[in-house]
């Protein structure tokens, strides 16, 4: 079974300038995990992740295709392993948060995410700041970059923005 949740069309600008946009769809799949599907005009990347948050699989589509998957060792970009400490965290629940869990104000989750673009793990904080005017504050700091992002009730965006002048924001 996989039911669909939602998709919502974010407008993207970057520095102020208008960069286009993208949606995003949420999918709940058997065994309790979730497909994620963002779509820019050719590109679209799909994550899938189990129950626990941990990502099973990346695939790209567009002038560069690529697929991922992620085993116990690390991700595997079309075969080729960026390897990860056995230890290290990749359970995310905040992957589930206002989709199926509801964070307590000030919860904290942190977790080894995958970078696609420089391809490798990246320790990532996460965290639930509260509900205000816009939506549910969530904040990402990965290494000295933090990323705000304000979720609806299905743990969708309304508004993204970054410390490098990306804005995303959820077309009316």
């Amino acid at each position: 079974m996989i039911a669909l949740l939602a998709a919502v069309t974010l407008q993207v600008s970057i520095n102020g300038q208008n960069a286009g946009e993208i949606t995003v769809t949420q999918h709940l799949i058997d065994g309790g995990g979730k497909r994620v599907e963002t779509r820019n005009g050719d590109f679209v990347q799909t994550t899938s992740y189990d129950a626990k948050g941990a990502p099973v699989s990346m695939r790209t589509t567009g002038r560069t295709p690529l697929m991922v998957t992620f085993d116990k060792e690390g991700a595997r970009v079309n075969g080729e392993l960026v390897p990860l400490l056995k230890n290290a965290p990749r359970e995310n629940r905040s992957e589930f948060w206002f989709l199926r869990d509801q964070p307590k104000k000030g919860e904290e989750v942190s977790v080894y995410t995958f970078g696609l673009n420089r391809r490798q793990w990246e320790l990532t904080r996460i965290r639930f700041i509260g509900r205000d005017r816009i939506g549910n504050h969530v904040q990402h700091r990965v290494a000295t970059h933090t990323i705000d992002a304000w979720l609806d009730e299905r743990g969708l965006p309304i508004r993204v923005e970054d410390d490098e002048g990306l804005k995303m924001e959820r077309k009316k």
